[in-house]
């Protein structure tokens, strides 16, 4: 699997994860589990799950700039 597309499904199953869970009900091994990677390729890219939750919320705020810019 191409490494963009290992962090894009990261990425989704963490933000799955912690729409469900809360950012501290959230597991590193279940998100592992979701993306299809184990958790220590988990941590590679991602060192801990507050660097993980920082990159889905800069994500969700990216994606949704681009929305409203998009929009005029």
């Amino acid at each position: 699997m191409e490494e963009k597309q290992v962090e894009k499904n990261i990425l989704q199953a963490a933000l799955q994860v912690f729409i469900e869970k809360g950012r501290d009900g959230a597991r590193m091994q279940e998100i592992a589990d979701n993306a299809g990677v184990n958790k220590m390729f988990l941590h590679y890219y991602f060192r801990n799950k507050d660097t993980l939750f920082l990159e889905v919320v800069k994500k969700i705020v990216t994606d949704l700039y681009d929305h409203v810019i998009c929009s005029f």
